[in-house]
């Protein structure tokens, strides 16, 4: 189950780095993004996290679905990180946020989700 783990982290790392290319300029919460850039290089993962909830509501309401996407994957990935790397957890919180994620974003959040499930 740790090589499961392992790929989950590699998965979701992967596309957080990919959608930080597509979301180069995230606009009105650039300084939002270097504070949690700096967070995750101190190793302060839940201050990442909590600066990442003050970036998901925004993006969403801007409809900014890129910016989005990669803040609640790159926040799943942290948790994940805190708990232990347990896939099993971050396919959970992946699901619910599919679950509430608007429709433009889960297409690639479900992708996200088969390619960890497929593991």
């Amino acid at each position: 189950m740790e090589g499961f783990a392992t790929k989950w982290k590699q998965i979701l790392t992967i596309v957080v780095v990919g959608l930080a290319v597509n979301v180069s300029a995230a606009g009105p919460r650039d300084n939002l993004w270097d504070q949690v850039d700096d967070a995750i290089k101190s190793g302060l993962l839940r201050t990442a996290i909590s600066i990442l909830d003050q970036i998901i509501p925004g993006a969403l309401q801007d409809q900014a679905h890129a910016e989005a996407t990669k803040a609640i994957c790159l926040k799943i990935a942290l948790e994940g990180q805190i708990q232990g790397g347990k896939a099993e957890e971050m396919i959970v919180l992946l699901e619910d946020e599919i679950a509430e994620a608007p429709e433009p974003m889960k297409p690639v959040m479900e992708t996200i989700l088969a390619l960890g499930e497929a593991g």
